[in-house]
């Protein structure tokens, strides 16, 4: 992991040793009052997600990233 990670500025990320980095790491993504309010929610099974979004159709358009095991979505909570 990269030290001091959540400091980075997008700047940062545009020079080649970051993005070499990139390559061959993971990706965090900063959340909470630091982000503006940014939460991420995951859901461990894809069964779940129809109801999940007849509770909250707001999210339905919302980014939603999918792995071997859950998916995961972001949402903007300011506040």
């Amino acid at each position: 992991m990269r030290e001091a990670w959540e400091a980075t500025r997008w700047t940062d990320t545009q020079t080649d040793e970051y993005q070499a980095h990139l390559q061959r790491g993971n990706v965090g993504v900063l959340l909470g009052p630091a982000s503006d309010g940014l939460c991420a929610i995951d859901i461990d099974d894809d069964r779940d997600m129809e109801p999940f979004f007849n509770l909250n159709p707001g999210l339905r358009d919302t980014l939603i990233t999918r792995g071997a095991r859950l998916s995961n979505m972001g949402a903007l909570y300011p506040g």
